[in-house]
């Protein structure tokens, strides 16, 4: 009986053994997939997705109109690419006249922030005078070094732009080179598309096709979906602060609006990351019915997240909050910020072709 229990408790030892093993060599495989093969692999990956983008207007181009394939890529490519450059180009001009309206009113700014700041000091010195003499000095002290660093934000602040520029100077022949590559690669990838969709289903086993072909399709619905999900909630999100900001008489409002709402797509942060402390600091020095209405806008900003939410995207597919701010965490440890939005969207994903049974990366319990 002995032998029996010390047996079953090696095979099961064993087994937690392997488990273990498999599971940190698959994450060491994922993480060496993302830190080195995914920047060689993105140009062409990229390009693949394009392409497949592009793949019904050259399938209908083919059929209704009678062109050549190698015609119709190239008319699709271009048209595809012009538009992109189009966007783009309007876009970066936008964010080129914001800019240069925020530079020119930028003492106007600094002054306001000045003045604001005095109010939040002279606020604070008035509470803390009613205090001991110990307690005083150390709420004076804290107030004073607290200002001195908000003081301390525009210097900062456009260190990192002047970093952020260089930067980008330094990785020009990158982003050029990989501009190039992603175009040829997207013209030729979508003249021979179906050759390579069968040169890689043929590179699989006959049990394993169809399998990856539902894996496939549950990738790219869900990625589909989220992408339009977050488009769409951004989209009104954007439009409230927007109509909010233009009515509280914010200035540049279309820059305020698109950054408020672009940490609103983040994770953990919300418009109430802005618009709270906006709130309560307009709030603190007077401008109580200012303040008043941020905090409206960010309760009404807030609740139609949460209304539309769930509608779009199914409350995140059904993944445990811990999971999600686990995920959150390693990501942003991992990749930065953008970490934050891979890692959950993969975390969403992985639940998908869990729930659909055709990964099993953990057991769910019993009901």
């Amino acid at each position: 009986m002995t032998r029996e229990v010390t047996a079953a408790v090696n095979g099961k030892t064993k087994s937690v053994l392997r488990r273990v093993v498999c599971a940190a060599a698959a994450a060491a495989a994922v993480y060496a997939a993302l830190r080195y093969a995914l920047p060689c692999a993105a140009p062409f990956l990229l390009a693949l997705a394009t392409a497949r983008l592009m793949e019904p207007a050259v399938c209908l181009l083919c059929s209704r109109a009678r062109f050549t394939r190698p015609f119709a890529s190239a008319l699709c490519t271009l048209t595809f690419l012009l538009s992109a450059a189009g966007v783009t180009a309007l876009g970066a001009s936008f964010v080129y006249r914001q800019a240069l309206e925020i530079i020119d009113d930028l003492p106007g700014i600094i002054g306001r922030s000045s003045e604001m700041l005095s109010g939040l000091t002279a606020k604070a010195r008035g509470l803390t005078s009613s205090l001991s003499g110990g307690a005083a000095g150390y709420a004076d002290g804290a107030a004073g070094h607290l200002t001195e660093l908000l003081m301390q934000v525009p210097a900062k602040l456009s260190v990192r732009v002047m970093d952020a520029l260089s930067a980008a100077a330094r990785a020009a022949p990158k982003i050029f080179l990989f501009t190039v590559t992603y175009i040829v690669g997207t013209a030729f990838i979508s003249r021979s598309y179906g050759e390579i969709i069968d040169f890689f289903r043929a590179q699989l086993p006959e049990s394993l096709r169809h399998r990856a072909e539902r894996i496939s399709s549950v990738l790219s619905e869900g990625v589909t979906k989220w992408l339009q999900a977050e488009l769409v909630m951004g989209l009104v999100t954007f439009t409230l602060l927007l109509g909010g900001f233009w009515l509280t008489g914010v200035d540049h409002v279309f820059f305020a609006a698109a950054f408020t709402a672009l940490l609103d797509a983040l994770p953990l942060l919300g418009t109430g990351t802005v618009l709270l402390p906006w709130a309560l600091a307009l709030a603190a020095t007077g401008s109580v019915g200012r303040g008043a209405a941020m905090a409206v806008l960010w309760a009404a900003t807030a609740l139609t997240r949460s209304l539309l939410e769930p509608k779009l995207v199914g409350k995140s597919a059904g993944v445990n909050p811990a999971a999600s701010l686990l995920a959150l965490y390693l990501g942003f440890r991992l990749w930065g910020v953008g970490g934050m939005v891979l890692l959950p969207l993969g975390l969403v994903l992985l639940k998908r072709l869990s729930d659909g049974g055709l990964v099993r990366v953990w057991r769910d319990p019993s009901p």
